[in-house]
């Protein structure tokens, strides 16, 4: 069966690369649409933290960078800064304890609103926008891996996010507002070799 041949249509944009950033989801798109608007983001020191930094700086949020056992880059403040960050701060924080989550929250209330006791920080609906992105595998086989790892991997990957949800999700009710991003990961449909743990809570937190 003979068929007419289709026109050809010229994309409108060709990536160089695989990452690079289609027009229509760019940063740039969305100048200065979070001013003054807080942005916990968790885990901020790797490369996706620090593209969410920037991403979010763009749009004007005032950015709570967190970080635990690894420091973002000193440049990484100055950068969001150029980009438009109304404010920026970095605070270490182990989103594996609940007291580490509520410490949290606590400093962002503190440094970007009037300082309060922490049972009325969220009557003040300080946080905006929620971004759980850290994220831990040590790596190692399930059989010799010890259990002490496998449950942080656990804790960090899914009580974390969980932790701050529900922290942060009745307010987000309360004020009508507010959004969660959870990062999530292809590890969480697909076997990773030497990553029994973080496939686990990946799976769980989709």
């Amino acid at each position: 069966m003979w068929e007419s041949p289709r026109p050809s249509i010229k994309p409108q944009f060709a990536p160089r690369s695989h990452n690079d950033v289609y027009p229509f989801i760019h940063p740039n798109k969305f100048r200065g649409a979070l001013l003054d608007k807080v942005t916990i983001n968790t885990g901020s020191a790797g490369a996706i933290g620090q593209a969410l930094a920037e991403s979010f700086a763009v749009a004007g949020a005032k950015l709570v960078l967190t970080y635990n056992n690894t420091l973002p880059p000193t440049t990484l403040k100055e950068r969001c800064l150029n980009l438009g960050a109304s404010d920026v701060i970095f605070t270490k924080c182990n989103v594996a304890e609940l007291k580490g989550c509520e410490d949290l929250l606590k400093q962002a209330s503190v440094t970007f609103r009037d300082p309060v006791q922490f049972d009325l920080i969220l009557e003040k609906h300080v946080e905006d926008i929620l971004t759980n992105n850290a994220g831990a595998n040590s790596l190692g086989l399930f059989d010799t891996q010890p259990p002490k790892a496998f449950i942080h991997e656990l804790a960090v990957n899914l009580h974390g996010p969980y932790y701050l949800m529900h922290l942060l999700l009745p307010h987000f009710k309360s004020q009508r507002s507010g959004c969660v991003l959870n990062i999530a990961s292809r590890a969480g449909t697909v076997t990773i070799p030497y990553s029994t743990g973080y496939c686990t809570s990946k799976a769980r937190r989709r």
